[in-house]
């Protein structure tokens, strides 16, 4: 069994045999059970061993090569309405827009039809401070201009309704693809004004399970939303904001749930494990910036992941202490350029470790990061427990026992004998101990937590 650790910034691959918790007796040493235990959120879910090679998708007559490199070569459509970038090394193609196939299959409405063939997604405001949703084919724009650039082309998109042009520069570089907004080229000169830009938003979308792979996104420690044939009902989309909420602008509503922090940004996508992967980031234009993921059943059947660009954002004007007023939205645009590289990955590296060492090897080539190469001072250790959860009973909810004190403590004591400095501001679990020694349970058990986090002080 091997077990995976990934941190962006940090990968280790551990291989070997699982040993048994040293403070739980909750599973059994019988092999069904065991494999239930490593379908839990503590370890990596199992890949499908059987997965077959993905056929190469061909390139359609209409598109023409507009750049390439030692390793990608970048095919554009009719007035660059879709594009597709084929692996020199392996022959594997990616497109913008989903298979023709699952497009008949799918029977999509007039507007998703025209979204998912569009190079872009859009936000604006009209007139009226109404934000609508359009794409390149539903608004009628139109490719004013193409213009070769090295390695690839960029476009001028016109929207003549709305009174918006805007440039799209899409090129190689070495290993990746990237899409650029330059902001000099934004022109608003109608009743429209932009409020959000989604590029390629259908890069690599699958529908339902007829390709096996995922989604990653970078929800708290970064999560993956899997292709499945049946899912659960979901009722939205994921959509993060990159390093949390922008509160000069934007307030967090008392009753919703919490969002997990985006630390960094990036995403990506996985056509079959271990065959080919893309990991998207987000470059210039992030500190405003979103990414969305939507699952099959939401809107349409494809599992899709992109950046969306923030240009401007709505707000509630008061006008009065009675906290009367009007809804309306930023006069000027956010003023900065915007870029997203995609980095693909083949073969052993084609999975969501490694994207986290294409984004290392990245931040490393820019000076972000460097190797750490030891370190005479303590490395910093977070240590959570979870104490108990509840499942549905016959009659309400019932509390089930996860870990209790005494395993708690011999945790903490097990640390200590691997050498462990620990402090409780350096751990969560610390900071809780109040709170938990308030939680019924055998004085002796309290007496010990607090005696264990009175000496760690």
């Amino acid at each position: 069994m091997r077990r995976i650790a990934a941190l962006f910034g940090a990968v280790s691959l551990v291989t070997g045999e699982e040993q048994p918790s040293e403070v739980s007796d909750r599973f059994s040493d019988d092999q069904a059970d065991r494999a239930i235990e490593y379908k839990i959120n503590s370890y990596t879910s199992p890949e499908p061993n059987n997965s077959a090679a993905i056929a190469p998708r061909e390139i359609p007559s209409g598109f023409e090569l507009a750049g390439q490199t030692d390793s990608l070569e970048l095919y554009i459509g009719e007035q660059m309405q879709s594009f597709m970038i084929k692996n020199k090394r392996t022959g594997y193609v990616w497109s913008s827009v989903p298979d023709e196939k699952w497009l008949k299959e799918e029977k999509l409405n007039e507007e998703w039809g025209s979204a998912v063939r569009s190079p872009f997604l859009l936000e604006y405001f009209d007139q009226n401070a109404m934000l609508k949703r359009g794409s390149y084919r539903s608004l009628g724009a139109t490719t004013e201009s193409m213009v070769p650039v090295p390695g690839g082309m960029k476009a001028v998109y016109a929207i003549e309704s709305l009174g918006i042009k805007f440039s799209m520069e899409v090129k190689l570089e070495n290993d990746s693809l990237v899409v650029r907004f330059a902001d000099q080229d934004i022109v608003e000169n109608g009743s429209g004004k932009l409020a959000s830009i989604q590029p390629l938003p259908f890069l690599g979308a699958v529908r339902n399970n007829e390709i096996p792979g995922y989604m990653f996104i970078p929800d708290g420690s970064g999560a993956l939303i899997r292709f499945q044939a049946t899912h659960p009902r979901y009722d939205q989309a994921y959509e993060g904001r990159v390093y949390g909420m922008d509160y000069a602008i934007e307030y967090s509503d008392l009753w919703a749930i919490n969002e997990q922090p985006i630390l960094m940004p990036v995403f990506g996508l996985t056509h079959g494990v271990k065959q080919n992967s893309f990991l998207g980031i987000i470059e210039d234009g992030k500190y405003s910036a979103r990414i969305n993921a939507y699952p099959s059943g939401v809107n349409t059947g494809f599992y899709w992941v992109s950046p969306k660009f923030m240009l401007r954002y709505p707000y509630f004007q008061r006008t009065s202490k009675n906290m009367g007023g009007f809804n309306t939205f930023q006069a000027n645009r956010n003023q900065e350029d915007r870029q997203v590289r995609y980095l693909f990955q083949s073969g052993q590296d084609a999975d969501y470790v490694g994207m986290a060492k294409a984004y290392r090897s990245y931040l490393n080539e820019r000076g972000a990061i460097s190797p750490k190469q030891g370190s005479d001072g303590n490395i910093p250790l977070n240590l959570e427990m979870l104490g108990a959860d509840k499942e549905p009973g016959i009659i309400g909810n019932r509390i089930v026992k996860m870990t209790s004190f005494d395993e708690a403590e011999k945790s903490w004591t097990i640390c200590a004998g691997a050498e462990l400095t620990i402090c409780p501001s350096c751990s969560p679990a610390g900071a809780r101990a109040d709170r938990m020694a308030a939680t019924p349970t055998s004085s002796r058990s309290v007496r010990s937590w607090e005696v264990r986090k009175g000496s760690l002080s």
